[in-house]
């Protein structure tokens, strides 16, 4: 087997996921050695026979990959957001001696059991591993039974009352497994590898915005400085979300106060997968929205609260949030009263009810255009947001129009 770990350009990581979809196995070249194309036919027969879709990418992914950083959860999770394809992602750490890592979606702690029996049973054998992980996938209480049975002290149940990372004397707490223990992980991808992206111009629709009067080099310039400026906050935010997670002590003994830190955790997975790829000022924007979220949730975790998404101004998402509805034109002229309220001014033609924050909102009831309506630019001409084909951004209004923003991300199949 070679020392030297895999690395993933785009244009290879499509191939691995072209070839995830026709049989749901991948092997590097670098484990050849371990797995025949004799073993790799045995895996992909029982990739087709499991109860559950399954992709094996077995790799020992280099921790200078740009993609991944080296960790498999982080490549599962890069295939998952590109292909919307939920199941069983078996992949290989790294480091250490070989052995199964299991990333679900959704998310299920019981598989951490499977894994760890394989190793148990087959140390050192990559295939066997594989199949008997896949095995006992099938039957995931079985499996944490089993080994309950054969790890009676540290194996036991999670004790809700024991601070998240400290687990119960031995083995890890396996919910905690899916997102947590990965933050630095992340982290250090994103600062780590700096590279300067392409950027993409966003397609404007037939609706026209209105276009700034200032010369196309000044413009240039300015926006450029402004797409500067929030990229960098929003790198700073998912940053900091993502040390105060690594941080944080949680005592989680009611589902939705775990279902609050797992929220926390999916909008930093999320936020940070986005700024550590190829992505535009409006996915910069995103992330930013998708960190200040994943503090909100966290927040509510450690107050052992549960945790409801709040609603942005649909104007701008990075205003305050919104406070109360207001009817505006699609076309972009706006209406003179709150929604409700039973009168209009101006040509609205066609109105829709939106959320918006008091100053926004002061604004449309005044029979204004809000000042400060988050806009990109369109071949060279700036133009509002909701207007221009932005995917899940435009589509949901940053949220808030649909406040699960995470399931129209996934929806739409990531940003590249």
């Amino acid at each position: 087997m070679s020392d030297q770990g895999t690395t993933l350009t785009e244009a290879q990581l499509s191939a691995v996921e072209a070839e995830l979809a026709q049989d749901g196995v991948w092997v590097a070249d670098q484990l050849r050695d371990q797995v025949s194309p004799a073993q790799e036919q045995q895996i992909e027969d029982a990739v087709a026979s499991s109860s559950a879709p399954a992709y094996v990418t077995l790799a020992r992914l280099d921790h200078d990959d740009p993609l991944t950083s080296g960790s498999p959860a982080d490549l599962a999770r890069i295939i998952h957001l590109d292909t919307g394809r939920d199941g069983h992602y078996l992949g290989v750490p790294s480091y250490g001696d070989l052995r199964v890592e299991v990333t679900s979606f959704p998310d299920q702690s019981a598989d951490w059991y499977a894994s760890a029996l394989a190793e148990e049973e087959h140390p050192g054998d990559l295939t066997a591993q594989v199949l008997t992980t896949l095995d006992l996938l099938g039957d995931p209480a079985a499996a944490r039974e089993q080994y309950n049975q054969t790890h009676p002290e540290p194996g036991g149940p999670p004790d809700p009352t024991d601070p998240i990372g400290t687990g119960t004397g031995g083995a890890p707490t396996p919910w905690l497994l899916g997102g947590g223990l990965l933050v630095l992980t992340v982290v250090a991808a994103v600062v780590f590898d700096r590279r300067r992206r392409r950027r993409r111009t966003p397609v404007a629709s037939a609706v026209e915005g209105r276009s700034l009067v200032l010369p196309v080099t000044v413009l240039g310039t300015v926006r450029a400085a402004e797409d500067r400026r929030r990229e960098d906050e929003a790198l700073a935010a998912v940053l900091g979300l993502g040390e105060a997670i690594d941080a944080a002590e949680l005592r989680a003994n009611r589902d939705e106060v775990r279902r609050a830190w797992q929220a926390a955790l999916d909008h930093y997975d999320v936020a940070s997968r986005i700024l550590h790829r190829d992505h535009t000022p409006a996915d910069a924007v995103g992330a930013l929205v998708l960190a200040r979220r994943g503090h909100e949730a966290m927040a509510a975790a450690l107050a052992r609260k549960g945790w409801t998404p709040a609603r942005p101004c649909y104007f701008n998402a990075l205003h305050p949030a919104a406070a109360r509805r207001v009817s505006w034109s699609e076309s972009g002229s706006k209406s003179g009263s709150e929604a409700g309220s039973g009168s209009e001014s101006g040509r609205a033609e066609v109105s829709v009810e939106v959320p918006a924050c008091p100053a926004c909102a002061d604004a449309v009831r005044a029979g204004r255009e809000p000042a400060d309506i988050l806009d990109f630019l369109a071949h060279g001409v700036p133009r509002h947001y909701f207007t221009l084909d932005l995917g899940a951004w435009s589509e949901s209004g940053y949220g808030a129009l649909d406040t699960d923003l995470l399931a129209r991300l996934l929806a739409f199949r990531g940003h590249d």
